[in-house]
């Protein structure tokens, strides 16, 4: 007598030793109940799944069920057998399957949510909401209607009620959408010929109050008032008496002003800061941190020195980024253009496009270098123009200064320094700067601090923002340098050179003072 093992082997063809991994074990092949014997799941040592198997018109469907839950497996091959069926014998089993009641389609689509929270598309929270929805409210309306025999009727009156009991209509649209599921399924198994029509909602969206100015400091004021006493706390807690009323009593640290403050100029919400750890804290400014973070707080309305500032910072164990370490390298050849040091090291011209200074570095990513050139007006040490690109070419650098000369329009002469990098000593870009109107100048060769504005920048770039990481792609590393530059670095970055301001806001204090002369 053949063993069940033999037999599936049999069934799929020539015996081979080399595919026991994917024959069934026998201890697992396990038919369903009031189906054809020959619907039965299984698992193989090949995989975690189960995995269903049936005979049609003498040919065998198999297919992986995803899910290593035997209910949830015995659930999916059901839906396996009914889609099947309704390929390949058509009318006979929508027939049978218009009197299938509301209620019976639905265990398999709960079947099929429970493979979805095992896969991780669906949490388990999400998954007890929408059961509980289907329990209470849903299946007791609809559970004895032929789920073929819903239409747009029976689903309004369906919402006129949940309204009667006075549900929101977010709660009601969220009923809606748990009832358009179970619809949805039934339609995927071929038991109705289309998802009916659902009546619609207007969801009235009720904003959250905020507190007043006034209210915000009286609130500051109580918790640095109380600090160190417990305040009573009545939560309410169920019983087997019904609801309880139970005081407990809290402690009010003496750093509760300042969580307050964190939360409101932040938008961080309380059970977010419970599980805030260092490693989640990042402070993205130069080497001096406390003084800019004590800028930021008086622009707030707090009243803090910087002392204060640097000890809770260094109290935290916050510290701010470091650069990296400069490595020693050669030279290259001989220039082929080089210009005279005109900028030399003015960097505090009287007004904008005066002076521009730019410069090229690189940005490593897991697909290979990427190149930025940027432009910077020493004025206000804004980046008025930017390129990036896989390749170190003069094309990179042209398309910077083209992108500056758009923004700017500069009406007079304007001084570009650089470096002596091959990408500037080159007939292209000399020639480029003579049709723009705009003059050259160099560093000496190998002597950064004649463009050290440049230079800063780019420090400045890699220790706020790239150091210690590695994009996976260059479109990465371009979206991130763009959101630094045009999000934070212009508008946003505090410079000593600059009053505390940034350079957006610089250049519109002087275009003010301008205009009012």
């Amino acid at each position: 007598m053949l063993s069940t093992y033999e037999i599936w082997a049999a069934n799929d063809g020539a015996y081979s030793p080399n595919r026991h991994r994917t024959l069934p074990i026998p201890a697992t092949i396990t038919p369903i109940a009031n189906y054809p014997s020959k619907l039965r799941i299984y698992m193989t040592n090949a995989s975690r799944f189960w995995q269903v198997r049936c005979f049609f018109k003498g040919k065998t469907y198999s297919q992986s069920l995803r899910t290593s839950n035997k209910t949830s497996a015995v659930s999916l091959a059901k839906q396996f057998f009914h889609i099947k069926s309704a390929e390949l014998y058509g009318e006979a089993i929508k027939q049978r399957a218009s009197e299938t009641l509301f209620a019976d389609v639905v265990p398999a689509a709960l079947a099929l949510q429970q493979a979805r929270v095992q896969r991780g598309e669906l949490s388990s929270a999400g998954l007890r909401i929408f059961q509980n929805r289907l329990h209470k409210t849903i299946v007791p309306y609809f559970g004895k209607m032929a789920v073929n025999r819903i239409g747009y009727t029976q689903l309004s009156n369906f919402i006129q009620q949940l309204g009667a009991t006075g549900m929101t209509s977010t709660t009601i649209q969220q009923h809606v959408v748990a009832t358009r599921k179970i619809f949805s399924y039934a339609y995927s198994v071929n038991l109705i010929p289309s998802v009916p029509k659902f009546p619609s909602i207007k969801v009235t969206s009720k904003p959250r109050g905020s507190f007043s100015l006034a209210e915000y400091r009286l609130l500051v004021r109580t918790a640095s008032r109380i600090a160190g006493e417990r305040v009573p706390i009545t939560t309410t807690q169920r019983s087997k008496r019904g609801r309880e009323h139970v005081d407990r009593y809290a402690e009010v640290t003496r750093e509760l002003h300042w969580l307050i403050r964190f939360m409101v100029n932040s938008f961080v919400r309380p059970s977010d800061i419970k599980n805030l750890q260092h490693k989640h804290v990042t402070v993205v400014r130069g080497k001096h941190t406390y003084r800019k973070l004590t800028l930021d707080m008086r622009d707030l309305g707090e009243r803090c020195g910087k002392h204060r500032v640097a000890r809770l910072l260094r109290s935290e164990g916050i510290r701010s980024q470091t650069g990296y370490r400069r490595r020693s390298g050669g030279r290259g050849g001989k220039p082929a253009v080089v210009a005279p040091n005109h900028l030399s090291r003015q960097f505090t011209p009287e007004g904008p496009n005066q002076s521009w200074v730019t410069d090229i570095t690189y940005i490593r990513t897991h697909e290979g270098w990427l190149y930025l050139a940027v432009v910077l007006d020493l004025f206000s040490r804004q980046v008025i123009g930017w390129s990036m690109g896989s390749r170190i070419d003069t094309e990179l650098v042209l398309n910077a200064l083209l992108m500056a000369l758009w923004r700017r329009q500069p009406k007079e002469t304007v001084l570009v320094h650089s470096d002596q990098g091959c990408q500037y000593t080159g007939h292209d870009w000399q020639g480029f700067l003579r049709d723009h109107n705009l003059v050259s100048s160099m560093s000496r060769r190998g002597n950064c601090h004649d463009n050290a504005v440049a230079e800063s920048f780019f420090q400045l770039l890699k220790r706020e923002r790239i150091r210690r990481q590695i994009y996976p792609t260059r479109q990465d590393a371009r979206a991130d340098v763009f959101n630094y530059i045009e999000m934070f670095y212009n508008p946003k970055r505090r410079h000593n050179t600059s009053g505390g301001v940034s350079p957006v806001e610089f250049e519109k204090r002087q275009s003010q003072r301008l205009g009012s002369v």
